[in-house]
């Protein structure tokens, strides 16, 4: 799934939601709050756009997470989002011969910009006027025309700015949100109550799709996913193997991650034998028995 798809959704939905209208009272919206669309999730101001600031601020949402995210900050009205847009890398001029893919803007530099949401059917997506006919209105749609999807008509436009896919390699990897780490398989999907290799190491993600960190009790077995301290920056959440002390007590993890316990496994060194409690924590110092000579562990 390509970044232009990730635009005309979040574009669409702006534009038939009710609580987006037209005016330039506020322009960039007012209230911010955390959507997803198509696997991606970011945080967006709801409120007023007018034509420009709404394709503008869903394709700035859409770029995030990539090494394009900031390109199109310099953009803020139809005169100077050719320029902005083609600087970036990620877009070319097209005449309107062109066929307009979805994501692509329907581009009237001294006027408008629409958002290509269909080839076939032909349809897309706009900011229009406020309720008064002009550019200052209430917030909000009070018409259920100020923000909409059409079919598509000549404005006249002057151009296609078309997405050229560059940044879409860079889907794949990981993202941040005010809840946590999580993994995105660069099609729209992410790994939930599952483990996902990446780069050597294994991680956890639960139910929501969250890295998960700590103590993790997963198919009869008990693993420890590395936490984050000052000490470890963005360097944790992985499964750890081998030996570990963890708040003050030695653990010992197999190749699989799997904790060892009740038992006794021999020391690197081949020499000594180490006892493990039923909680899995080395035991030190004397071992009782359990009055017939045998080994009784805590």
């Amino acid at each position: 799934m390509g970044r232009n798809i990730v635009a005309a959704a979040t574009h669409a939905r702006m534009a038939t939601d009710p609580r987006f209208g037209y005016s330039w009272t506020e322009r960039w919206g007012a209230t911010p709050e955390e959507w997803t669309v198509e696997g991606h999730t970011f945080e967006i101001n709801v409120g007023d756009y007018d034509c420009s600031s709404s394709t503008i601020t869903a394709w700035c949402k859409a770029l995030q997470g990539t090494k394009y995210a900031h390109m199109l900050d310099g953009a803020t009205y139809t005169g100077n989002m050719r320029e902005v847009f083609l600087a970036s890398g990620l877009f070319e001029w097209k005449p309107m011969s062109f066929t307009a893919a979805p994501g692509d803007l329907y581009l009237n530099e001294a006027n408008h910009v629409a958002m290509c949401q269909n080839q076939v059917p032909d349809s897309l997506s706009e900011f229009s006027s406020s309720e008064t006919g002009g550019v200052y209105g209430e917030r909000g749609d009070q018409t259920g025309w100020e923000s909409h999807i059409c079919g598509y008509y000549d404005y006249p436009w002057d151009g296609i700015l078309h997405y050229n896919g560059k940044a879409d390699s860079d889907m794949t990897g990981w993202k941040e949100n005010s809840k946590g780490w999580w993994w995105d398989n660069g099609d729209g999907t992410w790994p939930a109550s599952d483990w996902k290799k990446v780069d050597g190491k294994w991680y956890y993600f639960d139910k929501n799709g969250y890295m998960v960190t700590g103590w993790l009790d997963w198919e009869g077995e008990r693993y420890y996913l590395k936490p984050k301290t000052k000490a470890t920056g963005n360097n944790y959440g992985y499964m750890v193997t081998g030996a570990h002390e963890i708040e003050g007590k030695r653990y010992w993890f197999d190749g699989n991650g799997a904790m060892f316990r009740d038992g006794f496994r021999k020391g690197a060194s081949g020499k000594y034998w180490y006892a493990y409690a039923k909680d899995g924590h080395r035991i030190s110092g004397a071992i009782k028995t359990n009055g017939s000579g045998g080994i009784k562990l805590p």
